[in-house]
């Protein structure tokens, strides 16, 4: 797919723009990688671990 055109923008005037169409694009989003870690992934227990933080101090 051609990067260029996936991030082009079209400007419809008045402050209203839209992404330009692409054609050959097979997936309406990007895939969840929760589709694909399993149950006990690491990656799963950082995200509910970073969830939990208290950050408001940061």
């Amino acid at each position: 797919m051609n990067l260029e055109a996936t991030l082009s923008v079209y400007d419809a005037g008045m402050g209203k723009s839209f992404l330009v169409n692409a054609v050959d694009q097979t997936l309406l989003f990007p895939p969840s990688l929760h589709n694909r870690l399993s149950e006990g992934h690491l990656a799963r227990f950082l995200v509910d671990v970073v969830a939990e933080l208290d950050l408001r101090g940061v």
